[in-house]
């Protein structure tokens, strides 16, 4: 099992709160993170290391075409 850092920031890009997760691998915490997504942007953090970026939901509720950035996979 891994840990890894969800990190949520407000419109202006300040960081508001930080939720630990422990999991497999990044797919895993990928899709923890999503299902914490909201309005806010988040980053996916193992360790030094960043996963991937999710943009917060837009007003419609759905994610758009290039709102996942992902680092990579370990």
């Amino acid at each position: 099992m891994a840990h890894y850092c969800v990190y949520f920031f407000d419109r202006d890009g300040h960081s508001i709160k930080v939720t630990d997760v422990i999991v497999k691998n990044d797919v895993y915490a990928i899709l923890a993170a999503r299902s914490l997504l909201g309005a806010d942007d988040i980053e996916i953090w193992e360790h030094d290391r960043k996963v991937a970026e999710i943009a917060g939901l837009k007003d419609d509720g759905k994610l758009g075409v290039r709102d996942l950035q992902f680092w990579g996979y370990a």
